[in-house]
């Protein structure tokens, strides 16, 4: 502020100081009791309304909490979040919006107070960038009331009509500033978390039940912008140094450190610098606009100022239907609103469907309620009631402005269902993409699953189309379904199912539904994901079954119900894993598929495929994996496999491009009789090329796979590839650990000396900083078992031993696995390394594999 400016500010405030003397009632003992309630407003002694800290509006949970939990330490004794509704004095600091406060008068308001509220409104707008305009049909707004008595306001914009009272007492300049600093987001300076530094609070001059309107903020509850302030004892937040004292003559309140001159703790003549920088701070008033919208294509825009505050409005071309917001704001923070829209081709023939709950004259866009349910969705705008679940704002708009429908779970039971269903729905043969974003945000979030169905029919599993499951973050997520073609009319169905507990808030919004050939602007505007990964130990992770397929994939872990078909267990976390399967007994035939599909995935260039699969058994029928361009329809086979694999599982690579929005499946169909169940696991889809494999994985089938025996005099012993049994009764495998006829590799003890030792040792691995697996079955029975270590060894020579074992551990074999993440940023190599103990002491591994992720371990 240059030197004129202050002194025009400081003359102002003499001039609003002698209004405000004028104004005061003289000095009588019948009205001591009005003086004394001017000169602590904040006190509003015998105000019967649920306040805070004296004048800062609250509501009735948030008073008892306050009331019973602050100690003389001025701290609360319970974290003040732990309480179920979301509380108004929970919002900190919730800013206007625009930098824009609606305001209007009760009607008992005189004009001569009305021009004392808008004088004080005048300096505000003077020295900050916030601009107060009478309300005409805004949702948010104050309502400056005159009652009897009570000066009050709520902190910051709290949604809807909003009151700043003003009674007798209160009408004067630095008091209704005050109150509409507090309407404005401002907090009491003595309030501020790091105020022990800067004042002492006299306890024993407080009435206990006052004690309350003493407490400090925590950090959490904190602006930092406002921490970064000076501390300011001038300001008109200030509580007076005797503010609800037992005895007025004594303070409530001494300061730490001197005054600055002609600073009056306390001071109601108007605001003071520091006030204005925490407003001009808090409503980043150094950012004057914002960038260019850009382009929209097959439309345009309106409106081409681009200052804070201001609007542009999007129109789209004759055939192009506008999907998201119609109109955008030049948000404080430089940034727009809500985001950029797409205009998408439709016609009478191939009709697009889109639905943002924003029409006020049909704001479900014809969707209806379902009455089978127990629950309804209901239309709202701004946050949820609870804190912790649901959105703040809507998606199309991102403004209080903007509507979505949600499911509220507070008072509700677990498990119950709202059902949300669409208008009949007919396209002949079109390939429909159905695009919706939902908001699940929550400890205790439920399920939100999409039903296809024909009319009037109950809904069912074998109408699913997608289920999500649990918290998918604090935000909006886009989904993007592209559903099978039907040709008979049929309904889509949004199920909301509430989880166990308040923190299960369901929300969509902006619901499209089209031909898929016309998604192409759509697919890149909302950011479709590029990648994907499950292992299905924890479900699907968003991959679906076809609807259109003759069975579904099972979700199993161990062995599949039929002997000499199907693996034993996950490749990669033998007891714990899951995997997919296809069961290929009876009631199927031969020729019957399942099919398991990708989310739609975004993005263009390589892609990387990565999964596992298994095909072993007499009757072993096809795995073919697909990929088909969402917008044009064209798919391609990126690999297929047919017939008797054997048993084990094998790890697969497929390079692959994509220009567009696509999706990979999953076909496996049944062969000629009941042995042919086909598994797969652990599916990734990365960006960019396919990095080589090496061998890491061998059942010692064929040969060693690259492992070899190390040189004498390194170890004296060798590692032997064999099956069936040792040579040596009492001790060693009888077999193969998955067939009679498999191999192992396995050290024979007899004619050993105690401590020989045989190393096998793997091709070399290169770095990853991400890690790797490493699984092995080992096999040690025998009285005098030795002792079994792996190890790794980098190329410069440092060892680490991963795990150990000794001892007789059981005539059967054993599985393990590790992680290997600390090989110092070097390529190594895995040994395997057999000590021995006696001549019965056989010691045998099996299926060893190396693979480039982390294990889960048990």
């Amino acid at each position: 502020m240059t030197m004129l400016c202050w002194k025009l500010y400081v003359i102002t405030l003499v001039y609003y100081y002698i209004l405000l003397v004028k104004s005061l009632p003289l000095y009588t003992p019948e009205n001591e009791s009005a003086l004394e309630e001017y000169f602590n407003p904040e006190e509003n002694l015998g105000v019967n309304i649920f306040l805070t800290e004296g004048d800062i509006l609250i509501d009735r949970e948030e008073y008892i909490l306050r009331q019973s939990k602050t100690d003389r330490s001025g701290r609360h004794a319970v974290d003040v979040h732990t309480r179920q509704r979301r509380s108004l004095d929970l919002q900190y600091y919730k800013t206007w919006y625009n930098r824009t406060v609606p305001y209007m008068f009760d009607s008992n308001f005189a004009p001569e107070y009305q021009r004392l509220v808008e004088a004080a409104i005048y300096q505000i707008q003077n020295v900050t960038c916030i601009r107060f305009k009478i309300r005409q049909s805004e949702k948010d707004y104050i309502k400056f009331t005159k009652p009897d008595t009570g000066c009050f306001s709520p902190v910051g914009r709290t949604g809807g009509k909003q009151e700043v009272s003003l009674g007798e007492g209160c009408l004067v300049h630095g008091i209704i500033q005050h109150e509409i600093l507090h309407a404005l987001g401002l907090w009491h300076e003595q309030s501020r978390q790091d105020r022990d530094e800067y004042i002492k609070v006299l306890w024993d001059n407080i009435p206990k039940e006052h004690w309350p309107n003493f407490e400090a903020r925590t950090l959490s509850e904190s602006h930092q912008i406002f921490l970064n302030l000076d501390y300011d004892y001038g300001s008109v937040m200030h509580y007076a140094n005797n503010t609800f004292a037992i005895d007025r003559q004594k303070p409530t309140l001494i300061p730490k450190r001197d005054l600055p001159p002609g600073v009056v703790m306390g001071q109601r003549l108007g605001m003071s610098a520091g006030d204005k920088d925490k407003l001009n701070a808090l409503y980043r008033c150094d950012i004057t606009n914002c960038s260019e919208p850009g382009r929209l294509t097959n439309g345009w825009i309106d409106g081409g100022d681009y200052l804070v505050g201001s609007r542009i409005f999007y129109n789209c071309d004759i055939g192009h239907v506008l999907i998201g917001a119609s109109e955008r704001v030049c948000r404080d923070l430089g940034l727009w609103s809500g985001e950029t829209p797409t205009c998408l081709p439709t016609n009478p023939f191939r009709p697009l469907r889109y639905c943002n709950f924003d029409n006020q004259t049909s704001p479900l866009c014809g969707w209806t309620q379902a009455n089978d349910d127990e629950l309804d969705w209901t239309l709202l705008s701004g946050p949820t009631m609870s804190e912790g679940t649901g959105p703040n704002l809507d998606h199309t708009l991102g403004t209080v402005y903007g509507t979505y429908v949600y499911v509220e779970a507070s008072s509700r039971s677990p498990g119950q269902k709202a059902r949300l269903i669409s208008p009949l729905i007919n396209t002949g043969s079109s390939r429909l993409c159905l695009v919706f974003f939902t908001f699940m945000y929550g400890d205790n979030m439920g399920n939100l699953t999409v039903y296809v169905t024909q009319p009037n029919r109950n809904i069912n599993s074998n109408n699913e189309v997608l289920t999500l499951e649990g918290s998918q973050g604090e935000q909006w997520k886009e989904v993007f379904l592209h559903l099978e073609k039907s040709n008979s009319p049929f309904t889509i169905v949004f199920e909301g199912s509430l989880g166990n507990g308040y923190k299960s808030d369901i929300a969509i919004d902006d619901i499209i539904l089209g031909d898929c050939s016309t998604f192409k602007p759509l697919t890149v505007q909302v950011g479709l994901s590029e990648a994907i990964q499950c292992n299905f130990d924890s479900g699907l992770c968003g991959f679906f079954q076809d609807r259109q397929d003759d069975m579904d994939w099972l979700l199993n872990m161990g062995k599949t119900s039929t002997l000499e078909t199907g693996p034993d267990c996950d490749p990669l976390d033998c007891q714990n894993g899951k995997y997919l399967y296809i069961e290929s007994s009876r009631p199927r035939m031969m020729g019957n598929k399942a099919k398991l599909r990708t989310p739609v995935l975004g993005g263009e260039g390589r892609r990387c495929l990565t999964f596992y699969y298994h095909m072993f058994g007499d009757h072993i029928g096809s795995l073919t994996v697909r990929m088909v361009n969402i917008i044009s329809g064209v798919d391609h086979i990126l690999w297929a496999a047919s017939g008797n694999k054997g048993n084990q599982w094998f790890v697969q690579q497929v390079d692959y491009s994509v220009q567009e929005a696509h999706e990979v499946s999953f076909e496996a169909s049944v062969g000629p009789g009941y042995r042919g169940d086909i598994a797969i696991d652990s599916i990734e889809i990365a960006t960019g090329r396919c990095h080589e494999l090496p061998n890491f994985n061998c059942s010692f089938t064929e040969d060693f796979c690259g492992w070899v025996n190390a040189p004498t005099p390194g170890d004296m012993l060798d590692w032997t590839r064999h099956r069936g049994e040792t040579d040596t009764s009492d001790t060693g495998p009888e077999s193969d650990r998955l067939s009679p006829g498999g191999y192992y590799v396995y050290v024979e003890s007899s004619r050993t000396i105690i401590g020989d030792t045989a190393r096998l040792v793997s091709p070399t691995v290169s770095y990853s900083p991400s890690g790797y697996c490493l699984q092995f079955w080992y096999h040690m029975y025998g009285r005098t078992s030795g002792n079994l270590t792996v190890y790794t060894q980098t190329d410069i020579g440092q060892e680490t031993i991963l795990w150990s074992a000794s001892g007789n551990q059981g005539n059967d074999w054993r599985s393990f696995n590790a992680n290997i993440t600390n090989t110092h940023g070097r390529d190594f190599n895995v040994i395997f390394q057999a000590t021995m103990a006696g001549f019965t002491g056989d010691i045998a591994i099996d299926d060893i594999s190396i693979q480039k992720s982390l294990c889960r371990l048990r």
